[in-house]
């Protein structure tokens, strides 16, 4: 599959970059979110796009708002990285069009875990469905978790 990463951050675009290449993926890497932009219009695009919420030009919410509203790009899978993680931020991610959100550093078994997500929405995308999800948040991460702390965004 052909992931698009947007990342400012050398050293976790190298990481991610590498992580995903061995697993046999097809990496377009830019470093900030004009480029990324741009390698989502383009004919072959991603049909993921991992981003990082903070990066010049475009930052990641508005790249997501944009895609959103772009009719040439269909069935992109959004992951927003960021160090962001409060339950207001993950609201403002999920509604400007990320269907996941993971916070940095990332857990590579977190990341294989979307991965398999993507491929189920890949074979089930229709595209009149909401795209809301329902996301448990990661006490470890520092936010909170259990049945209270269970967003449901419809």
């Amino acid at each position: 599959m052909k992931i698009l990463i947007s990342e400012d951050d050398e050293t976790s675009r190298l990481l991610l970059e590498t992580t995903l290449s061995r697993w046999g993926h097809e990496v377009v890497s830019t470093k900030d979110g004009q480029q990324a932009y741009n390698a989502l219009l383009e004919k072959d695009g991603p049909k993921l796009a991992i981003l990082d919420w903070m990066m010049p030009y475009l930052d990641g919410v508005e790249i997501c708002r944009k895609a959103r509203l772009e009719s040439t790009i269909q069935h992109l899978y959004i992951v927003m990285l960021t160090t962001r993680n409060t339950v207001d931020d993950i609201t403002e991610a999920l509604d400007s069009g990320a269907d996941d959100y993971l916070n940095k550093p990332f857990d590579r078994k977190e990341l294989r875990a979307n991965r398999g997500r993507i491929s189920h929405h890949q074979s089930t995308d229709d595209p009149g469905r909401s795209r809301a999800r329902v996301r448990r948040v990661n006490p470890a991460r520092g936010t909170p978790s259990g049945p209270t702390a269970d967003m449901l965004l419809l």
